[in-house]
């Protein structure tokens, strides 16, 4: 279990934790400023007589459908019935996507059905992280810490699984694809907590948040995100790259 102290320096005192009657309220409101999710629906129920619900449905700032799930306490089922809704989706898409028209008229065709697991929780320990690493889906796992008047977000752990084939071409046909890899094996060594996706034409790169993506054009074009704005450079060989590294330790640090 992470155990994070939050120190006022200007007057030389402990915050100290406390706890709130509606965890899941307090996610909601946040959403979209900390997490860049727009919800789509909540407390989504699967099939009209069943008790499966999914908490809430998002979609994140790269198309990508998020399934946002709960956990309270230590233990729990809540990973499992995780991948359940992420397979109902896959085997429902057409209802997804008239989800999808509902909230955004002619978004649907644009979005990754391929929906990651966001789980939030009180307490994460290394059994969590063990079966999150054998799974072969996206799954991310959010530690909130409440403090008197403040709340921290901590992703504790996530899987690695990079799934690259819902791009609209093959990279390692491309004839800068070595670059792409030093691009990519570079950023991804920024930090544990970076996960690599991909969509349409486009790889992002993101902790909580996406930092950077890569369009593919004539060369390269890596967008990197600085005091808010995406600010694009067009990379063609690992020179160019190297002059911009620090622009992309910048970006990752802001995150």
């Amino acid at each position: 279990m992470s155990d994070i102290k939050l120190y006022d320096l200007k007057n030389n005192k402990q915050i100290k934790k406390c706890n709130v009657l509606d965890v899941k309220q307090m996610i909601e409101k946040h959403l979209k400023d900390v997490f860049k999710i727009d919800l789509l629906a909540k407390e989504l129920k699967l099939e009209e007589n069943s008790n499966d619900a999914i908490s809430y449905l998002g979609l994140d700032e790269n198309m990508q459908l998020v399934i946002i799930e709960y956990r309270y306490g230590k233990f729990g089922s809540l990973t499992k019935k995780g991948l359940f809704y992420i397979d109902y989706i896959k085997d429902h898409i057409s209802r997804f996507k008239m989800i999808a028209n509902d909230y955004k008229k002619g978004i649907a065709d644009a979005i990754n059905y391929n929906a990651r697991l966001l789980v939030f929780c009180d307490d994460a320990n290394s059994y969590d992280h063990y079966a999150i690493k054998q799974l072969p889906y996206t799954i991310e796992l959010i530690q909130i810490h409440l403090y008197d008047g403040y709340v921290a977000f901590e992703k504790v752990y996530q899987s690695k699984n990079i799934d690259h084939s819902l791009l609209k071409f093959n990279l390692k046909a491309l004839p800068y694809y070595d670059l792409y890899k030093y691009i990519s094996d570079y950023v991804l060594s920024l930090g544990d907590e970076v996960i690599e996706t991909a969509n349409n034409n486009f790889v992002y790169f993101r902790k909580i948040n996406t930092f950077a993506y890569m369009i593919f054009e004539k060369e390269i074009k890596l967008s990197i995100l600085l005091d808010g704005k995406y600010v694009s450079y067009n990379i063609s060989d690992a020179d160019a790259f190297d002059k911009i590294v620090n622009m992309v330790e910048k970006s990752y640090d802001e995150c």
